[in-house]
């Protein structure tokens, strides 16, 4: 795999380089050595609205967490159910849905079966009205991975006022800002912990519902927009 070969050698060519999160900035400067001053921080935006009383003709449990997205290496799904396993071992009315990402493995699926917890994972491949709904009735999102450039997820929790728990990994603490709970994905002990805490506490998920909509209010496309117009412009003088 010669991507990160062909990425340094773009990198160094350029005459500026837009990173999507000072933490791939940092990550440029450190991993690439590049010259700080050519890297430019443009954020990403949310593409997500969801309509107001939006439904899906789909039956889904009353009670879930939310996995959104790819499920391999460095999204740390396996870690994220071998830590809340206990959790729905205790609760058979609890759920983990997961959209997009594909079907289930026989790999995966050998690991449901060995925690006890196959009739309790759902996959779902969704349009974006189908998964904002999903986002909308989960008791919460939950975002494990061990890397992140930027964390687009983030944004559409908050957009649809869904509780975010979150890795305190990479770019995802820049960008979730304090509208989300965070926890160590290296730790199963550490995610089980803050799936207790926002499953027990009514309070705590209406405060990250709120402080979830007013993060967003820093990320818009068109802002990225223009960010990205002005570094274009600056290199044509």
């Amino acid at each position: 795999d010669k991507t990160s070969e062909q990425k340094r050698l773009l990198v160094e060519k350029a005459t500026k380089v837009i990173a999507i999160s000072q933490s791939t900035k940092n990550d440029l400067i450190e991993l690439f050595g590049t010259d700080e001053s050519k890297i430019e921080v443009v954020y990403l935006g949310n593409s997500m609205f969801p309509k107001i009383n939006t439904s899906v003709e789909i039956d889904i449990p009353k009670k879930y967490l939310l996995f959104v997205g790819s499920r391999g290496a460095y999204k740390n799904f396996e870690r994220f159910i071998k830590s809340v396993a206990s959790i729905l071992n205790t609760d058979n009315e609890l759920f983990v849905l997961c959209t997009g990402g594909g079907a289930f493995s026989a790999s995966e699926r050998e690991l449901f079966s060995e925690l006890n917890i196959e009739k309790q994972t759902l996959q779902y491949n969704l349009d974006d009205n189908s998964l904002a709904y999903f986002y909308q009735n989960a008791i919460a999102f939950i975002f494990p991975s061990l890397y992140e450039g930027f964390g687009i997820p983030v944004l559409e929790s908050f957009a649809c006022k869904c509780p975010l728990l979150c890795s305190d990994k990479s770019s995802l603490p820049e960008i979730a800002g304090d509208g989300a709970l965070y926890f160590d994905p290296y730790s199963e002990e550490s995610i089980k912990n803050a799936v207790l805490e926002v499953f027990e506490n009514d309070e705590l998920r209406a405060s990250l519902v709120l402080k979830g909509q007013a993060r967003l209010k820093n990320f818009s496309w068109e802002q990225t927009a223009i960010e990205t117009k002005k570094i274009y412009e600056s290199i044509m003088k």
